[in-house]
């Protein structure tokens, strides 16, 4: 079985990678990665393979001079509908674009694509609207003003890259807490300490960098796309309370263990409750109760979930994520765990119901919720009321604005 494996893995890749771009591109990334001793020579076993990314390899001509020039690098893991992360980095460069920067968008390698056209045509039908041109790699790094890594590894990238004017990093959650200690912890936290000025999602994450590692920093909030996260436009009709569940069993940053014993308890309390999960698949995952997984699914559909429910149960053990103004906006109170991670974006049960991260309190809190109508009534509307305010072109001003006042 243990030599089986590995082909297995080889095949899923080549499958899906045929179904996303076509056999001939397919074949000749394969190529591209054999010739390189790539995807199909595991790294598992050879650690210097797996993490030479990290070894200085400058790359580049000299920076170039402050002559106008408005063209900004932004060194980006691969993206999949569905990111998140990737939806707020092309919320960014998509408003920057709109104000007359240039912007350039350059994979990480190894990528499962076999090249920046390729790329692009993805990338518009993922996410529409963006001028920004495509590459992978160091050789697709062009000379520009300012260069932005987006994750701990590309900020190795960005690092070793010498003709660009300035450094940025764009950081969305702290990735030292996704996994535990060890060298890829260890390594992402060294990426803080690289001297680059810091755009963070959020308060809680630039006073982190500001206090341990002594990073310049610029923040920006959370908006909400107010065309498709909205209140019902009718009280939902009466019948069991439902509650929606972010599920990404993958990530785990985002407590879905956690949020199924919650559940679990949950059910026993009020058994006519209605269990909805969606974010990621379940496939292959026991989940000791009735429930309905939607996976993974657009936003517009998420929408109408959050509005067929009744709470919406949404952990987040790093920084906080989109989802709980989305969920709010569509009328439904969230509960979560507490922490300064959290608290920045969801206040101290002002407008969200927040409880220590642990099985039996998560489900006192939606227990409470869903049968005291008062406490509903209130987070309901504090809910819709904060995501009112949550509006994407003032928090994008903010990057602009970091922009425009660099030298």
């Amino acid at each position: 079985m243990t030599a089986i494996a590995p082909h297995l893995e080889r095949m899923k890749y080549l499958s899906a990678l045929i179904r996303e771009v076509g056999p001939g591109p397919a074949l000749r990334r394969v190529a591209q990665k054999l010739r390189h001793g790539g995807v199909f020579r595991s790294s598992a076993d050879d650690p210097v393979a797996r993490y030479g990314f990290v070894l200085p390899r400058p790359f580049g001509d000299a920076p170039i001079p402050a002559d106008g020039n408005r063209g900004i690098n932004w060194i980006i893991p691969e993206f999949f509908a569905g990111s998140g992360g990737h939806t707020t980095i092309f919320r960014i460069v998509r408003h920057l674009e709109q104000h007359g920067f240039d912007c350039r968008l350059i994979l990480e390698e190894p990528s499962r694509l076999p090249d920046g056209d390729v790329a692009k045509r993805l990338l518009e039908k993922s996410f529409p609207g963006l001028r920004a041109n495509v590459a992978i790699g160091r050789a697709g790094m062009q000379p520009a003003w300012a260069t932005v890594a987006t994750g701990w590894s590309s900020a190795y990238m960005a690092r070793d890259f010498r003709a660009t004017r300035h450094k940025c990093y764009l950081v969305q959650d702290f990735e030292p807490g996704f996994y535990p200690r060890g060298t890829r912890g260890a390594l992402a936290e060294a990426t803080y300490r690289f001297g680059f000025y810091g755009i963070t999602a959020g308060d809680w994450l630039a006073q982190l960098l500001q206090r341990d590692y002594g990073m310049q920093t610029t923040a920006f909030g959370f908006g909400v796309d107010h065309d498709l996260y909205r209140p019902p436009a009718e009280s939902r009709p009466a019948g069991p309370p439902s509650v929606f569940c972010y599920a990404r069993p993958a990530t785990e940053r985002r407590g879905f263990a956690l949020a199924l014993m919650a559940l679990a308890l949950a059910k026993q309390r009020l058994p006519a409750l209605r269990v909805v999960f969606g974010g990621g698949s379940l496939k292959g995952l026991r989940v000791p109760f009735e429930h309905t997984s939607l996976g993974t699914i657009p936003p517009r559909q998420l929408a109408a979930a959050f509005r067929d429910s009744d709470a919406a149960l949404i952990l987040s053990l790093t920084n906080a994520s989109l989802m709980p103004l989305e969920a709010m906006a569509c009328g439904a109170p969230v509960v979560s765990n507490g922490g300064p991670h959290v608290e920045w974006l969801l206040g101290n049960d002002d407008i969200a119901l927040l409880t220590p991260p642990a099985p039996e309190h998560l489900a006192d809190g939606l227990v409470r919720l869903l049968t005291d109508a008062d406490l509903h009534r209130r987070l309901s509307r504090a809910g819709i009321e904060r995501a009112a305010a949550a509006r994407w072109p003032a928090e994008l001003d903010k990057v602009l604005r970091f922009f425009e006042t660099l030298p």
